[in-house]
């Protein structure tokens, strides 16, 4: 059985917009790998975070990222975290001394089961022992 996995935004900005890289491929390859099956997740952090960069770095037109974020809907299990999953954060953040959103990101992972995360910030999601963190582009 194939424990629930997380991917983080990293993952998906490699895979929609850089050019001709090497982590580009292997960002589609994990895509890919786990498009519309049931143990892949995307958070709602996630989306959100990518929705901010492809805005004000990326300047992607509202149309491509209409497309982008509802092609990821479909694609992915989406988690959410909650009121409580803040505070929690908190903790983790302050305990952990890793940033907030990853500490959002990491307690979204705990509630909802979620064991592994692929990922660039492998140092900081190592920090969290109930998480493997991969980084597939080591």
């Amino acid at each position: 059985m194939i424990e629930k996995t997380l991917l983080d935004t990293n993952i998906l900005l490699n895979a929609y917009f850089l050019v001709n890289n090497k982590n580009k491929e292997k960002a589609i390859e994990i895509i890919d790998k786990f498009a519309n099956t049931k143990e892949c997740y995307i958070s709602l952090q996630t989306i959100i975070e990518f929705t901010n960069i492809s805005i004000n770095k990326l300047k992607i037109s509202k149309k491509d990222l209409e497309t982008h974020i509802n092609e990821i809907k479909t694609l992915f299990n989406i988690v959410e975290y909650n009121k409580n999953s803040l505070l929690e954060a908190i903790n983790l953040s302050f305990n952990k001394k890793i940033s907030f959103f990853d500490a959002l990101q990491a307690q979204t992972m705990i509630e909802n089961n979620i064991k592994i995360i692929y990922t660039e910030d492998y140092k900081t999601f190592k920090k969290i022992k109930e998480i493997k963190a991969i980084n597939p582009f080591k």
